[in-house]
């Protein structure tokens, strides 16, 4: 491989790198849904556990499959709550990937 090729692939190595999966601090982020009714609620809070839980196994399997400019956005998106949420991360992955399908189906109709 000639010298320019290499160097070529290597400064463009960590703008096609893949960002981890962020990590939510998702103790604050369901004492936070807990108590958002007043009183804190026992059930409440399990019932977040389990969603930010599915939602956390869900993007753990297609997180490295998507483009880095979806991570970002849903990634904005996920911290809109004081301390991040997976659900609403799955969630905004979900739609932008069903939107995109969509999109790619549609045509302007005169």
């Amino acid at each position: 491989m000639n010298r320019t090729l290499a160097v070529s692939l290597i400064a463009l190595m960590p703008s096609l790198a893949l960002a981890d999966l962020p990590k939510f601090d998702v103790n604050k982020h369901c004492d936070n849904i807990a108590k958002s009714m007043g009183q804190s609620s026992e059930m409440i809070r399990s019932g977040c556990f389990e969603q930010e839980q599915s939602s956390y196994n869900n993007l753990k399997q297609v997180w490295e499959t998507l483009p880095k400019s979806m991570q970002s956005h849903c990634t904005a998106v996920a911290k809109s709550m004081p301390h991040g949420s997976y659900m609403i991360l799955d969630g905004c992955v979900t739609q932008e990937l069903e939107s995109k399908e969509d999109n790619s189906n549609f045509q302007f109709k005169y």
